[in-house]
């Protein structure tokens, strides 16, 4: 709470609305890495099906995405006002923002790229007859996908690392108490960190990005 200055952004106005922005822009986050890792899983696994690899099915992605990344935190706005004021949201409120921003993300994110390995795999090993003339090509992990879920399983890492003390510290010490300045604030520094190694990871991933700004560095030093 005293990260805010009191009078201008902790008043009874705010207070819910704050942590409600915090975890829907945490929400967003988070649930965009589990829609890329369900629209991939339909493009692979449903892969004769072209609707699952059209611009509609990218749109209806991103629209559940929002929607749930809004209406999904909206429960936080039924916490104390007292109690927000004095130290946050409720311990069960603390509890359900752990599971919307971590344990149900981590469990989605397990499942989808579970099921994606585990019918790449199962047809790479099939064996298809050799007098069948209408046999079914072998399903591949190709090396963009393969790179794409590498890339989304570490950026997941890098922000549960980063978010999840943080929550967990807020389940436990939701009254504000039994916890002391440094080490609270040495917790509060690690969704930063996470913040700065996924901006990292986006640039390192995003070679086109990562071209255009070495050539614009290049011709400004020139």
């Amino acid at each position: 709470m005293n990260t805010f200055h009191k009078n201008i952004l902790w008043t009874e106005r705010s207070c819910l609305l704050i942590f409600y922005l915090q975890t829907t822009v945490n929400c967003q986050f988070i649930y965009a890495l589990c829609i890329v890792s369900l629209n991939r899983l339909f493009a692979i696994v449903y892969q004769s099906k072209t609707f699952f690899r059209t611009k509609k099915w990218t749109i209806i992605c991103i629209s559940i995405q929002w929607i749930c990344g809004i209406l999904i935190p909206l429960p936080q706005f039924a916490s104390s006002l007292t109690q927000c004021l004095k130290s946050g949201l409720e311990m069960n409120y603390q509890i359900y923002v752990l599971f919307i921003n971590g344990i149900s993300p981590a469990i989605f994110l397990a499942i989808t790229n579970s099921i994606i390995f585990k019918f790449v795999r199962r047809s790479t090993r099939r064996v298809l007859p050799m007098n069948n003339e209408h046999q079914t090509p072998v399903t591949t992990l190709n090396h963009r996908d393969a790179r794409l879920l590498k890339h989304m399983i570490f950026m997941f890492a890098a922000f549960f690392c980063g978010w999840i003390p943080v929550y967990i510290m807020s389940v436990i010490y939701w009254d504000g108490k039994g916890i002391s300045y440094v080490a609270y604030h040495g917790v509060l520094m690690l969704p930063i960190m996470g913040l700065v190694i996924d901006i990292v990871e986006l640039f390192l991933y995003n070679h086109e990005l990562r071209t255009y700004l070495i050539d614009k560095v290049r011709n400004y030093l020139r």
